[in-house]
């Protein structure tokens, strides 16, 4: 449900599906935010002549830092909590900082897959940043100390602020990972 007016945000990018989707879509802006640097330098020759996509190498998290990330060798999927790889310094950042620091558009939909950092995001924005995003698509991991009551804060919280919810067909809490589409209508 996009449309030529919205503004989107796609956390832990990976190869730029759903940035491809938002391309497709016509949306006024699109900013991807990954952090694996042979990732973002596919998706940047993806998008090369798009100009209304904006590459960030950043990982999503609740504070602004250098730290290590675990690139998984076997997977596109890294991230802090991976148990194997090879680890990568990348800048940590505080979504809603950085985007008032650098006057990015407001979100109107936000596709958060962020393994696991998820948490902190959700509980570094405010409300107010949140003010006209309308979906936003939150894939669930329990990595970590990171358990169903701290998804469930999460759905409170945007329950509270106006969301209904849907569970993708295949979430199944017990594997510890899913995804929840919270939209307002």
């Amino acid at each position: 449900k996009l449309n030529e007016k919205d503004i989107f945000y796609d956390l832990g990018a990976n190869i730029g599906v759903y940035t491809m989707w938002a391309k497709l879509n016509n949306v006024r802006q699109i900013y991807s935010f990954e952090p694996n640097p042979t990732l973002v330098n596919d998706m940047r020759q993806t998008f090369i002549n798009c100009a209304n996509v904006v590459i960030f190498d950043h990982a999503i998290s609740d504070k602004d830092e250098e730290t290590f990330f675990t690139i998984n060798d076997q997977s596109v999927s890294s991230s802090f909590y991976a148990n194997s790889g090879y680890q990568h310094k990348v800048r940590k950042i505080n979504l809603e900082k950085f985007s008032n620091d650098n006057n990015l558009l407001k979100p109107t939909i936000i596709k958060c897959d962020i393994e696991g950092s998820e948490y902190e995001f959700v509980n570094s924005i405010s409300n107010d940043f949140l003010s006209e995003v309308r979906t936003i698509i939150f894939e669930f991991h329990f990595f970590g100390d990171y358990q169903f009551i701290d998804l469930a804060q999460v759905i409170k919280r945007f329950l509270i602020l106006g969301y209904t919810l849907s569970l993708t067909p295949d979430t199944k809490f017990e594997n510890k990972m899913g995804c929840i589409i919270f939209e307002k209508m």
